[in-house]
């Protein structure tokens, strides 16, 4: 008989151990991330159909739902850089890399941002940094030269 209080006292802890879990925040965040990654494929499916906006729309959903889930932002940015809204590009990018989202992606997108934005010394930073893992871009190094140009820096842009 006490046995048996025993068994049902464990069972009904583990009950209620079980339901305030599925209620806990950390469950919760867990169920967030989840949805948020979901979002971030349809964003996805939208930016390879080249509807920037409608993907723009789902990274935002997705990053409403888990604000630190870098490659949302990261996506949200490369969109923003396609629809040439310079501004919100470079801080999707830069929240990104913050966030600890690859460095040679956002490298790879956020010189051209800054470029357009005028922000040549950032530009010529993030293009360097491209053309130490791609030594032979020949297009990257014609950008670089333009780079330096728009700096006014005439010898390195003609050396480049």
């Amino acid at each position: 008989m006490y046995r048996n209080k025993i068994i049902n006292l464990t069972i009904i802890a583990s009950i209620i151990f079980g339901i305030s879990f599925l209620n806990s925040p950390v469950f919760a965040q867990k169920k967030d991330v989840k949805k948020a990654e979901k979002l971030v494929r349809d964003g996805n499916e939208f930016f390879n159909k080249k509807d920037f906006r409608s993907a723009i729309n789902k990274y935002a959903e997705a990053i409403s739902l888990a604000p630190n889930l870098a490659i949302a932002h990261y996506w949200k940015g490369y969109a923003h850089y396609y629809l040439k809204e310079w501004d919100l590009s470079l801080s999707e990018l830069n929240t990104a890399s913050e966030q600890g989202f690859p460095a040679d992606k956002i490298f790879q997108v956020r010189w051209y941002v800054n470029y357009q934005k005028g922000n040549f010394d950032a530009a010529l930073t993030d293009a360097n940094k491209v053309l130490e893992t791609n030594p032979n871009e020949i297009n990257l190094l014609a950008a670089i030269g333009d780079i330096y140009r728009g700096k006014g820096d005439y010898t390195n842009a003609l050396t480049t």
